[in-house]
This record gives structure tokens, sequence and C-alpha cells, in this order.
């Protein structure tokens, strides 16, 4: 059985709290049809895949933790 779509819950984030194209601005997280959580995360510039490399962890990713 599918879940129905849900609307977006969006939290905002003020622009200039973090350093450079990473201050994230918006998150939206809602329930696609078919049931699946999907976010959605604006960042206040232009982020490249260079931006995302880490010491450690996957690299070119956005990590979100929903509990």
């Amino acid at each position: 059985m599918l879940a129905a779509a849900s609307r977006p819950v969006t939290v905002s984030d003020p622009r200039g709290d973090a350093p450079a194209a990473l201050d994230m601005q918006r998150l939206s997280l809602q329930r696609a049809g078919d049931g699946r959580l999907r976010a959605s995360v604006t960042f206040a510039g232009t982020v490249r895949p260079r931006d995302l490399l880490a010491a450690s962890g996957p690299p070119g990713s956005v990590c979100l933790r929903v509990w």
C-alpha cells in the first residue's frame, strides 16, 4: 500500500551564519507518494562537488540526521 504524498515541512535558516557556500538556508521534508521521506536542502551559494569532500565519511554528499 502506497502512502499519500504529504505537504512539505520547511525550516528556514538565516543567511550568513555559516562560512562560504555551504551556508544552509532552507530544509524541506516531505513524504513522497511511495512512502519514502524526501529531503531538499537549499544553500546560500553554489555548492561544487569539491566543497563536499571530507577527511572522513562518504565524499560528495550531504548527511541529514532525522530522529
